[in-house]
C-alpha cells in the first residue's frame, strides 16, 4: 500500500498560493504608493477587506489540512475484497473467511 505525506508534492501548491497571495498583496499596495493613494508608513498593511480574506483563508488551509489528515487516516485501514475492514493485526477476513493477504 503505497502512503500519502501530509505535506508532499500533493501540497505544495498551498505553500505557493499564499507566496502569491503576498507577492499580490505587496504589489498592488507598491502600485497604491506610486499612485499616491497610500503611504510607505502603511504599504504593508491590510484593511478590513484584506483581513477577512486572510482569515477566510487561513480557515479554509485548516480545514483543508484537516480534511487531508483524516482521509490519509482512513487510507491506513486495509479492506478485504468482500468490502469489509481489517483491523489491524487480523489475518483472516471476519466476514468471507479469506487470508488478509
Amino acid at each position: 500500500m503505497k502512503s500519502r505525506r501530509l505535506f508532499g508534492r500533493e501540497t505544495l501548491w498551498i505553500g505557493f498560493w499564499l507566496v502569491a497571495g503576498g507577492v499580490a498583496v505587496v504589489a498592488y499596495n507598491t502600485w497604491l504608493l506610486c499612485c499616491g493613494v497610500c503611504s510607505v508608513d502603511n504599504l504593508l498593511t491590510l484593511g478590513w477587506p484584506g483581513w477577512i480574506l486572510l482569515v477566510a483563508n487561513l480557515a479554509a488551509a485548516f480545514i483543508y489540512v484537516i480534511v487531508r489528515r483524516l482521509n490519509f487516516l482512513e487510507s491506513q485501514v486495509d479492506t478485504c475484497f468482500c468490502g469489509c475492514q481489517l483491523q489491524p493485526g487480523w489475518r483472516h477476513c471476519p466476514r468471507c473467511g479469506k487470508d488478509r493477504k
